[in-house]
């Protein structure tokens, strides 16, 4: 097993030469000190210095290749043997940040004590020997050639993991830094991805952003706790820091979860995984509030279960929404794989199913980076997806403003036809009022009955204005997609000549070049054509004829209609021939209110198609109308 795991870490840099007896040196080398340790719990913190020599023959040995155990009260008493043929001197690195206490005492080959350090993260920063978290001390100088009696004693709060380096000073602090440079490269990048984020905030105010950055933040302080980095002792302090973790751990949890609730919309997208997520951040502060009071190894182990079930709970939720068809989950979940398969790494690397170095100590910071990558990228996409539908809204937007605007002007328009058309009715109203009374005094009948003949058209005329007021109200509605019918063009031409007592007054010819049918409304269909034939009607010198020709071309449906009307001089109306209450020829005598043409247009428009018109004097008209079929 020993050489097994010797050839493995040879691979990765480092060399072993272990016995329990006694370790010897290499200047070139530095050694990893775990499995073949001596080592005795010291639950109730009993022993001394003293009493621990007298009871040596009761420490076991360790066959993990990193001595680690759950977290408990107490200490650990660890032994070995040292001889030092370097001719230089050789130092330790305890290196594990987190534990509180190290004693360690230095014996003779006969276990006379020759001296003693105190350290850990809860002594003084001047008490260390280098600069550093970890535990670095001088175990042996370079004269010192005989043979040496370690004895380590060490407490935590959270679990046991004691990794313990020997080698000559450089190699020590080389060895460090390998490990401080992975805590320091995920310190940058997860304030890349913070500054990210956090600028998305103020740019769009959106809580998900925030969430995330206060998540990243929250991220940094405990991977690098955990990895031995420990940076939230420069803002808590060691008391808290170590002392009562769980009184600021919690923050991870809570920050993951408001994120993702945001992320995903839970409170509408998955009640269940919404209420989920609430009860384990109440679950985590209410073990932060019972550390103010409890010790923190009697609770540490169950929060780590605790912590085990949340993210496993939260990918199981998330896999859940993904199998809904829930886009966003793709990412989130990619994103959360890394994060348990850093974790678990994490955890097999401290157990001895990986090699203890600094890549398989450091997997979980991977994993975090990978999350964040991820996930920064996911809310990139969300980003990149809000501009979209930005655009998409700034274009209908845009489009609803052109109608506002067309509509304002009909409107305008509409105003002074209605206020000089109502104007006339009413007072022509009053004035042939006053003439019947006075003829039917004077007992004309005749005379009443012509006035009552021309008020009747007064009225007409002031109804119709009205009318067609009301249809530009109803353009928009006969754009509806929902209800567009798939239309028999010939059989609803005919129906519409029919149905409005046309088949007198004009003359229809239809010419269908294999296009039968035609998917639109059919109000939106009849206020096309019938505009189109009383037009005809009304400004025809001579028997009314319409020719009307469908067909497709391009994805369009293309119509012409032409007629044998008057026609209409387009260089001195065309400017206005689409405009409400605009007529094509001021000269004309026939009733009109000049919207048919404008009604035609809008509907048309609306459905993203264009309209062409081509006309002389005394040639008729030749309207040319697309309108995509999709």
């Amino acid at each position: 097993m020993i050489k097994t795991i010797q050839l493995l870490l040879l691979i990765f840099g480092f060399s072993i030469v272990v016995k329990a007896e006694e370790i010897r040196l290499n200047k070139n080398e530095v050694y990893f000190l775990g499995e073949g340790l001596n080592y005795l719990q010291d639950v109730h913190e009993e022993h001394t210095y003293e009493s621990i020599l007298n009871n040596l023959k009761e420490f076991n040995v360790s066959e993990q290749e990193l001595f680690v155990d759950r977290a408990s009260v107490g200490k650990y008493w660890f032994y070995f043997s040292i001889k030092n043929e370097l001719n230089e001197e050789v130092w330790i690195d305890v290196s594990n940040a987190i534990l509180t206490y190290i004693e360690l005492y230095r014996f003779d080959e006969n276990f006379v004590l020759i001296d003693s350090v105190i350290g850990g993260s809860m002594r003084s920063d001047e008490l260390r020997a280098t600069n550093g978290f970890t535990f670095v001390e001088r175990i042996a100088s370079a004269d010192e050639n005989e043979t040496l009696n370690i004895l380590i004693a060490v407490k935590t709060n959270i679990n046991f993991e004691v990794p313990i380096f020997i080698g000559t000073l450089p190699k020590i602090m080389s060895n460090r830094e390998a490990y401080d440079y992975f805590s320091v490269f995920t310190i940058g990048a997860f304030l890349v991805f913070f500054l990210y984020n956090f600028f998305i905030y103020l740019s769009t105010k959106s809580s998900v952003y925030l969430s995330y950055s206060v998540y990243l933040i929250a991220a940094v302080l405990v991977g690098t706790y955990l990895n031995h980095y420990p940076v939230i002792e420069y803002f808590l302090g060691p008391n808290i820091s170590y002392n009562y973790l769980d009184i600021w751990l919690w923050s991870l949890f809570a920050s993951a979860g408001i994120f993702t609730i945001n992320y995903f919309d839970l409170k509408n997208a998955d009640a269940t995984f919404y209420y989920f997520i609430l009860v384990f951040i109440f679950i985590f502060l209410a073990f932060g509030v019972l550390n103010v009071i409890v010790p923190l190894p009697y609770i540490a182990n169950i929060f780590q279960v605790f912590a085990v079930l949340y993210f496993v709970g939260c990918l199981f939720f998330a896999y859940r929404l993904l199998l809904r068809g829930e886009k966003k989950a793709r990412l989130y979940c990619f994103g959360w794989s890394f994060l348990i398969t850093g974790a678990l790494a994490y955890v097999a690397s401290y157990n001895g199913f990986l090699p203890y170095n600094a890549y398989t100590r450091n997997l979980s910071y991977f994993g975090y980076l990978m999350e964040a990558m991820i996930f920064s990228h996911a809310l990139g996409q969300r980003l990149t997806g809000l501009q979209k539908q930005g655009q998409i809204l700034n274009t209908s937007l845009h489009r609803k403003n052109e109608q506002l605007t067309a509509l304002n002007e009909s409107l305008d328009a509409f105003n002074y036809h209605v206020n000089h058309d109502l104007k006339t009715v009413l007072n022509n109203t009053l004035a042939m009022t006053k003439m019947i009374r006075k003829y039917n005094e004077l007992g004309d009948s005749e005379k009443v009955k012509d006035i009552i003949n021309r008020l009747e058209s007064v009225a007409e005329n002031g109804a119709s204005t009205v009318k067609s007021f009301l249809s530009i109200g109803s353009i928009n509605y006969l754009q509806n997609k929902e209800n567009q019918v798939k239309l028999d063009v010939k059989e609803e031409l005919n129906s519409i000549v029919k149905l409005n007592s046309l088949e007198n007054q004009i003359s229809v010819n239809i010419i269908c070049d294999e296009l039968t049918h035609f998917k639109i409304h059919p109000k939106a269909f009849e206020s096309i054509f019938l505009n189109l034939f009383t037009n005809t009607i009304k400004y025809s010198n001579q028997s009314p004829t319409a020719t009307v020709t469908f067909s497709e071309i391009d994805d369009n449906v293309k119509i012409i209609y032409r007629d044998n009307g008057r026609g209409i001089n387009m260089e001195k109306y065309g400017h206005k021939i689409f405009r409400p209450f605009e007529r094509g020829d001021a000269s004309v005598d026939e009733e009109g209110t000049g919207v048919g043409l404008y009604v035609l247009n809008r509907i048309v428009l609306n459905y993203n198609g264009i309209v062409q018109l081509n006309s002389a004097p005394g040639k008729g008209i030749e309207m040319i109308i697309q309108i995509p079929t999709t």
